[in-house]
């Protein structure tokens, strides 16, 4: 139906095979615990004969409850399981890509080809924002077309109690807008992105009887990049005049950011910009100071705990901190993100530990560095925006929920001297730690678990109007370690609770920072096996980072220079490592609470840095009397909080390829390892980058030459 512009890759409706052809891949579980897999078009208990199929709902079913029988404090051995739930998640991984590969049903396409599909009639322009958006912007126009059978405004969101929520009402505005015939196309405008129009699209998609007789568009950029092509458009807005600007440097930004090689310098400290007479004033700096001040003392905490659920100790979190810190605001592209020891890296420096050692652990963070050190010099900083949302949010969410699992032992009290057999470790694959610590529920140490409940209801109770004057986090901290002191001294009840002080020693702080130097064991043959490790903790770093600086950016209206940030952090991690620190990145949540206690430039994140050290130097004996239990209720909070579970309830409204991508992110990050979400999810990313780039490829029929 279109004569000027047709679709290479158009697929025939006709070949598309429907849910009854399609094969699918089963797995299935004998009652001997033999495994087989077979390509049926038939249910698994169809196929084998099964008389009660509820054994075949999960193909690991039967061998995961026959573990669970001989569970003891002794230790599990559930390798069998792993292995088959590893394998189970990842075989989603290209069913998942492939359903999206084949079967998304709109394509993206720029604004200037919008607009030479926008001169066929049998194509309608489907405006999504809101009626204020339009008012204040404007709305497309195409000389030589009757604009009202043009454009269709069907808004995406609806105003409901102050908030916007999705509208119910989207699929009706766009069918029963009128002149809407069976073959009509539709191109979803949005303002200036394209995450809400392609939600957009895929309800338009499932429209009934629209997937092989309509084809649905996106257009790139919105009306942002309709203006910035400088396409016509009609000014709504009072006496004619529309708000061009906003929307040009919306358009601009995108352009800068899909070109890494840009007049931007590739490092340049936004510390500079405070160097110069009249650019820093002395009411700058007092708020500044506070706001480090602040989150100084939130990080002791955090560090600490981190240091701790890291499998190190808490001198180790602290170290890295101070150091780390420091330097990435001194060196950092972004003017008040907070760095140092993050619970993202939890599952990753644990696993490289158990795996290669402690020297392991600090020669990969090294090498992180470097790499991202290179990353920034050659401009890959744009690049890394680009990775799927749904990927990094779902690996997120893993890594939240494993850090939750972490916290459960201390939690509960169950490293209290006695509890557990000596010489029983804790699993630390997530599964066999799930089956070890259900089975030990029952073991937990009664004053360790009251205290950690009471520290975790502080913290999530303290009201929101103290937490900038007063940290809940250390709040909690504090009253635990005075109510361990009264009860252990005046009352002498003997509780027993673990603290800092009788699990690593009454020197477990030192009064200052280590010298560089080689970890013990250090050994340059293990190089070659650490770079896969190292490039797993760069990939995060970078993500982490980037994803903090972009949230600062909106939140204090200035812009970052991704790859100074990638910059500092290379150097930040190789000066850890240097002094046997962890892996460092930027910390959203203490980047947050910077910028609402009134943070504006890096002399906050330096105060931060300096607070922590000064506190190493003159108060560290006070940290033997911190108790476990209340650290472990600390990071509690924070996998609580990283772990943004109402993408869950929000999945039935994605698209389905990110739900799918979201999904196979959270369970092989749960299930296998980070390093395994984070390269899968890169390999999924370039293959959806692919795939975007190449359903921008049309054929447009040109008109012949002159004679």
């Amino acid at each position: 139906t279109h004569n000027r512009l047709e679709r290479i890759n158009r697929v025939n409706p006709a070949t598309v095979p429907t849910s009854q052809d399609t094969m699918k891949l089963t797995q299935c579980a004998a009652s001997t615990g033999r495994h087989r897999c077979l390509i049926a078009p038939m249910p698994c208990s169809r196929a084998h004969n099964v008389r009660n199929p509820q054994h075949i709902a999960s193909p690991f079913r039967h061998r995961v409850l026959r573990g669970l029988q001989p569970v003891k404090s002794e230790g599990v051995h559930i390798d069998a399981n792993l292995l088959l739930a590893g394998s189970a998640a990842a075989s989603i991984m290209m069913p998942a890509v492939w359903s999206y590969l084949r079967g998304q049903r709109f394509d993206t396409i720029t604004a200037k080809d919008a607009a030479l599909l926008l001169e066929d009639p049998g194509v309608r322009l489907v405006d999504i924002r809101v009626q204020r958006q339009i008012e204040a912007e404007g709305m497309p126009v195409m000389p030589g077309r009757d604009n009202q059978n043009l454009r269709i405004h069907a808004p995406w969101m609806r105003m409901v109690d102050g908030h916007y929520v999705r509208s119910n009402n989207f699929e009706d505005d766009v069918l029963f807008s009128g002149r809407v015939e069976d073959t009509t196309a539709f191109i979803i405008m949005d303002r200036s992105g394209d995450m809400t129009a392609k939600k957009a699209a895929e309800a338009v998609s499932r429209l009934k009887n629209t997937r092989s007789t309509r084809d649905v568009y996106v257009m790139s950029g919105g009306f942002a990049a309709w203006k910035f092509a400088g396409l016509p458009v009609d000014c709504t807005a009072e006496e004619g005049v529309c708000d061009v600007a906003p929307a040009v440097t919306q358009a601009t930004e995108v352009v800068m950011e899909m070109e890494p090689g840009s007049a931007n310098p590739v490092f340049r400290p936004k510390l500079l910009e405070l160097l110069g007479p009249g650019k820093y004033s002395a009411d700058e700096l007092r708020q500044d100071v506070m706001s480090g001040l602040v989150i100084g003392v939130i990080a002791l905490s955090l560090s600490m705990a981190l240091g701790i659920a890291s499998e190190s100790t808490p001198a180790v979190g602290l170290t890295t901190a101070v150091v780390a810190g420091s330097i990435i605001s001194v060196l950092g592209g972004s003017k008040v993100v907070i760095g140092g020891p993050t619970a993202a890296f939890i599952p990753i420096v644990v696993g490289i530990a158990h795996n290669y050692g402690v020297d392991g652990l600090v020669m990969a963070t090294g090498m992180a560095g470097a790499m991202l050190v290179a990353m920034g010099a050659t401009g890959l900083g744009a690049v890394i925006k680009y990775i799927p949302k749904p990927v990094v949010t779902g690996f997120t969410a893993g890594i939240a929920t494993y850090i939750f699992s972490t916290q459960i032992k201390d939690f509960l009290g169950l490293g209290v001297p006695g509890i557990l057999p000596q010489g029983t470790v804790v699993p630390a694959e997530f599964l066999e730690k799930v089956i070890f610590l259900s089975d030990h529920i029952p073991d937990a140490h009664v004053p360790s678990l009251a205290l950690a409940a009471g520290c975790l209801a502080l913290v999530l109770g303290w009201p929101k109007s103290w937490r900038n004057v007063l940290p809940p986090q250390i709040v909690a901290v504090v009253l635990g370690s005075t109510a361990l002191l009264v009860m252990d001294g005046p009352m002498g009840m003997q509780s027993g609770i673990e603290t800092i002080g009788s699990h690593f020693g009454a020197d477990a702080i030192p009064h200052g920072l280590p010298l560089p130097h080689l970890p013990e064991g250090f050994d340059l043959n293990k190089l070659p096996a650490l770079v896969s490790p190292a490039f797993t903790i760069a990939l995060l770093a970078a993500i982490e980072s980037l994803l903090c600086a972009r949230v600062s950016d909106t939140m204090i209206d200035d812009r970052h220079n991704s790859n100074t940030e990638l910059i500092a952090q290379g150097v930040a991690n190789m000066a850890s490592a240097a002094v046997g620190g962890l892996p460092a990145t930027g910390a959203l949540a203490r980047t947050a609470a910077n910028i609402r206690a009134g943070g504006r430039t890096p002399v906050a994140g330096i105060v931060h840095a300096a607070t922590i050290l000064a506190f190493m130097v003159f108060a560290s004996p006070l940290a033997a009397y911190i108790p476990l239990p209340a650290l472990s209720a600390v990071l509690v909070v924070v996998a609580l909080n990283m772990g943004e579970w109402h993408n869950f309830k929000q999945l039935p409204g994605w698209p389905e390829k990110d739900a799918q991508l979201f999904l196979v992110a959270f369970f092989l990050t749960v299930l296998m390892d980070v390093a395994v979400a984070v390269e899968l999810g890169m390999a999924a990313a370039v293959l959806l980058f692919v795939k975007d780039v190449t359903s921008t490829v049309h054929v447009r029929a040109l008109p012949p030459a002159a004679p």
